[in-house]
């Protein structure tokens, strides 16, 4: 019995992607464009998230500073964190942490990559999201569940990536599927296709 649930755990997850790969595909290549876009005019991609989804902005940052699949030079991606370099007992709110270091490392041209799987993380990533606006950069927006408040605070240079799905855990397998299809579009955009495709 708990071998054909963990099999369900398996196939459910195939059922999903497969489910969304038609839905993520072109939004996917847009998101491609813009950090393409960001990065060859001098840009970099700053990335956060709230909870499990800081540590898919880590690895989003990971993959374009350290390559996806392939050999290449380092691209400038920074994860922005909260709590990091913070004295113990600060009491500084987690997403003003994050404002700050956005207003630090931030500038006109620059992309802010959002990974806001639940609905509970995407009100408190507005702010993030309108300090972005303010610093002139654009925003690639990873969500899950109900659209919320996004709609209203997107304009035409951002790429949002909504997911209907809201269950956290299957929100996370998506948009981890996706980080690593779009760590591989980029590449493919700078490179050129790998030796052999």
């Amino acid at each position: 019995m708990l071998q054909a649930r963990i099999q369900q755990q398996f196939f459910g997850a195939a059922d999903l992607l497969n489910q969304v790969a038609d839905i993520l595909a072109r939004p996917l290549e847009e998101a491609t464009e813009a950090v393409v876009n960001c990065l060859t005019n001098g840009g970099k991609v700053l990335a956060a998230g709230l909870g499990a989804d800081a540590g898919l902005a880590a690895l989003l940052c990971g993959l374009l500073q350290h390559g996806h699949e392939r050999e290449r030079p380092p691209l400038p991606a920074f994860c922005l964190g909260p709590g990091l370099g913070l004295p113990a007992g600060a009491g500084i709110d987690p997403v003003d942490a994050l404002v700050r270091q956005l207003q630090v490392l931030g500038a006109p041209g620059d992309l802010l990559v959002l990974l806001a799987g639940p609905v509970e993380a995407h009100v408190p990533l507005l702010t993030l999201a309108e300090a972005a606006r303010e610093a002139d950069m654009s925003l690639l927006l990873f969500t899950g569940g109900e659209p919320g408040p996004w709609i209203e605070h997107l304009v035409e240079t951002d790429v949002w990536l909504p997911l209907a799905e809201s269950r956290p855990a299957q929100v996370r397998q998506i948009h981890l599927v996706a980080v690593h299809a779009l760590c591989d579009a980029i590449d493919l955009q700078l490179l050129g296709p790998a030796e052999g495709e």
